[in-house]
């Protein structure tokens, strides 16, 4: 009996895995890469003013315009469920004279998986930089432990915001 079951979890796991486009952890470089990284920005409510040095909530909606599921993190990875694989909104900020700052570890996650062609509804606290300034916050899209949508070809969002 244990063996049966033991038998029929891994074929659960062997379906989910096929049916998210993916291999197992465990088969030699498993890595995935889909055809095509492609979206939309459809909207956002960043201020062209920011306080320095403050968190300040943002909403951002985004087109899946590509043709693979964007999933959340509880589907994206069902054997572990540590949010790799997961596609989330990140963000990091460049000088005006185009120099880029850290990168901040805040994501804007999903709430549920994104088929193509639907929208998803990202909110995150964006940081801004300590010192006033003018910079430009530039948002992307990341498909954990994988790529940036702008690496694969998609247009990150670059709102000119003024720091004081």
């Amino acid at each position: 009996m244990k063996k049966s079951l033991r038998l029929a979890s891994a074929c659960l796991l062997g379906a989910v895995l096929v049916s998210c486009n993916r291999k197992s952890e465990t088969e030699p470089g498993a890595k995935v890469v889909h055809e095509k990284y492609s979206l939309e920005w459809v909207s956002n409510d960043i201020p062209a003013t920011m306080t320095a040095d403050k968190a300040t909530a943002v909403h951002i909606s985004v087109k899946n315009t590509g043709n693979w599921p964007w999933l959340n993190a509880a589907a994206a990875n069902p054997p572990r469920p540590d949010g790799s694989y997961a596609v989330r909104l990140s963000y990091r900020w460049a000088s005006a004279d185009g120099k880029l700052l850290p990168q901040g570890s805040e994501r804007g996650e999903l709430k549920a998986t994104v088929p193509p062609g639907e929208t998803a509804n990202f909110s995150v606290e964006v940081l801004s930089p300590k010192q006033p300034g003018s910079y430009r916050l530039e948002v992307d899209l990341v498909e954990e432990l994988v790529a940036f949508f702008s690496a694969m070809g998609s247009q990150k969002l670059t709102v000119p915001v003024t720091v004081q």
